[in-house]
């Protein structure tokens, strides 16, 4: 079978390709992988954000946008970038 590496990096590839509107917050694409931010990209996911609000979904979502928001505001604040951990 494929090695479970090109598998992922082909998943990862797929998944992107499928959001070109949104290409920062494609990088959270499964639950136990990290995703890092850097300071000059906070603007931008912001904007990523917002946009993605005004989509219909879950109250789940709902929920990840709004925390993401909070957490832009912070870094913004303290001139940092985001970091999400997996574990």
């Amino acid at each position: 079978g494929e090695p479970i590496e090109e598998f992922d990096a082909r998943r990862e590839a797929a998944f992107r390709d499928s959001l070109p509107e949104y290409p920062l917050l494609s990088r959270i694409d499964q639950f136990y992988q990290d995703a890092f931010f850097a300071i000059d990209e906070i603007s931008s996911l912001r904007d990523e954000l917002k946009q993605a609000e005004s989509l219909p979904s879950d109250d789940e979502a709902k929920a990840f946008i709004s925390g993401m928001l909070e957490a832009c505001e912070a870094a913004t604040s303290h001139q940092m970038g985001i970091f999400l951990s997996s574990s």
